[in-house]
């Protein structure tokens, strides 16, 4: 009976990635390309733009589901950060 922390990167862009990972019991989740693309683009400003803006958009869903802190998401919110996801984007959703 070990435990296994799990990292989880690639394909991760923005908050609600985050989100579902956490969610699903990921220890940490990594962020290669957008951060490189952050940086080619406008450097260190850039960088912190695109963490600032990832920091607002998680803490946002995570209000939106009830809760105060990413680490009370669990897997049973994932069909709700969807669902928030798609309201934010002016889209309907398959659970509507």
């Amino acid at each position: 009976g070990g435990s296994l922390d799990i990292v989880c990167a690639g394909r991760l862009v923005d908050g609600g990635d985050i989100v579902k990972v956490l969610a699903l019991g990921a220890r940490a989740a990594g962020l290669g390309r957008p951060i490189v693309l952050a940086a080619y683009s406008n450097g260190e400003e850039g960088v912190l733009n695109y963490l600032e803006s990832l920091r607002l958009e998680i803490m946002m869903l995570v209000s939106a589901l009830g809760k105060y802190d990413v680490s009370m998401v669990s897997d049973e919110d994932l069909a709700a950060v969807d669902k928030e996801l798609a309201r934010g984007l002016g889209i309907q959703h398959i659970y509507d």
